[in-house]
């Protein structure tokens, strides 16, 4: 049986440099990831999206916009994850989940080749650097403009 489970992911961009956490468990542990999670019973995508980046990394996350969305099956045979990437406004200081994140590190376009990146995160962050062109960061606005939400 194919199941199909829905998981929010954050685009946390500083600067230009996304902010990337290593995973300390569960499928791909070790490797860098998005910050996110799954929405749990009763919580909209974007109240799981802020709960997630406030739970794991402890920075406030406010206005989640959709900038893309995917579904696969390259995270575990027979189960298929629709995968909800947001942009937002981010605030406060980094206090890590030390059982859900081992450390952090920013990333730009050029260091995605040689960053060992969970999932198809590379992907979307590629998508993600294309996008926003030679800004520092991409309006949130003109996106959503641009993908038509």
């Amino acid at each position: 049986m194919v199941t199909e489970r829905v998981i929010v992911r954050a685009i946390l961009d500083f600067d230009g440099e996304v902010l990337l956490g290593k995973r300390v468990s569960g499928d791909e542990q070790g490797k860098y990831a998005l910050i996110g999670g799954k929405p749990d019973a009763g919580e909209t995508p974007e109240q799981a999206v802020v709960g997630e980046v406030q739970e794991e990394v402890g920075l406030e996350f406010v206005d989640p916009r959709l900038f893309t969305e995917e579904t696969n099956d390259k995270t575990k045979l027979g189960e298929f994850w629709h995968t909800l990437y947001y942009l937002g406004k981010v605030s406060g200081q980094l206090n890590l989940k030390a059982d859900e994140v081992e450390n952090v590190i920013y990333v730009g376009k050029k260091d995605l080749p040689s960053t060992d990146i969970a999932f198809t995160h590379k992907e979307v962050l590629e998508k993600y650097f294309e996008a926003k062109g030679g800004k520092k960061r991409l309006s949130i606005f003109c996106m959503a403009d641009m993908l038509g939400t």
